[in-house]
């Protein structure tokens, strides 16, 4: 059987581009969600952008928008880091917590010990309606 010229440079063709798209796929391996997530950041922040650079300057638009995005993103971690904490907080103690304390006063307790704060500014933040800073003061 021949081949015409024709047929072995298509041939070469084929395994070179399938050749070329595997090794091309192998460095890009390590950042595909890198890359993922860069286009689902900057088609979430294209709006915003958009609408500012129509009233601001581009490089001051692009820093506002990047910092918007910023201050909601890490808000709404820190709230889901807050919520995480106190379910855990919240799962290991019995009911009343440790030595009739709520988690929560045990994590008061902790930190306003660790931070030497004066009796009445604690007193004047929490208001001391349920005699926490009594409590506090017996540490």
């Amino acid at each position: 059987m021949k081949f015409s010229r024709s047929f072995i440079l298509d041939g070469f063709f084929i395994l070179l581009l399938v050749a070329l798209t595997i090794a091309f796929y192998q460095v890009l391996r390590p950042f595909l969600l890198d890359i993922f997530l860069a286009v689902i950041l900057t088609d979430l922040t294209w709006r915003l952008y958009d609408k500012l650079s129509r009233t601001l300057k581009r490089p001051f638009a692009s820093f506002l928008s990047v910092f918007i995005f910023f201050i909601i993103i890490a808000g709404f971690l820190t709230m889901l880091g807050f919520l995480f904490a106190q379910e855990a907080g919240d799962g290991f103690g019995d009911e009343d917590g440790i030595n009739g304390a709520s988690s929560s006063e045990i994590s008061l307790r902790s930190v306003l010990a660790e931070s030497g704060a004066p009796r009445d500014l604690i007193a004047s933040e929490l208001g001391d309606s349920n005699g926490v800073v009594g409590r506090i003061s017996s540490l």
